[in-house]
């Protein structure tokens, strides 16, 4: 039921065009997909949250706050899960 719902909100904010809420939503869809056994899911959910994190770091031009952003506790682990292959 979780994903159902996180599923709606991922549509909802793609539709409007929110990439900043939108890698959180397919972050926490990635941990459901994967315990639930489904690991392609899982890694597709991470790998898009990834493209998101990077295309987001890349519109700041500080150099410090972009690499501050990729490296934050929030965005760390799911950079990492996104390009675990």
């Amino acid at each position: 039921m979780a994903i159902g719902h996180f599923e709606a909100a991922l549509a909802l904010a793609q539709e409007m065009g929110l990439p900043g809420e939108t890698w959180p939503i397919l972050s926490e869809l990635g941990r459901l997909y994967a315990e639930r056994g489904d690991e392609a899911q899982a890694q597709g959910a991470y790998r898009e949250a990834g493209t998101i994190i990077h295309r987001l770091a890349e519109t700041n031009e500080d150099e410090g706050l972009r690499e501050g952003f990729v490296t934050a506790v929030a965005t760390c682990p799911i950079l990492r899960l996104s390009e675990a292959v």
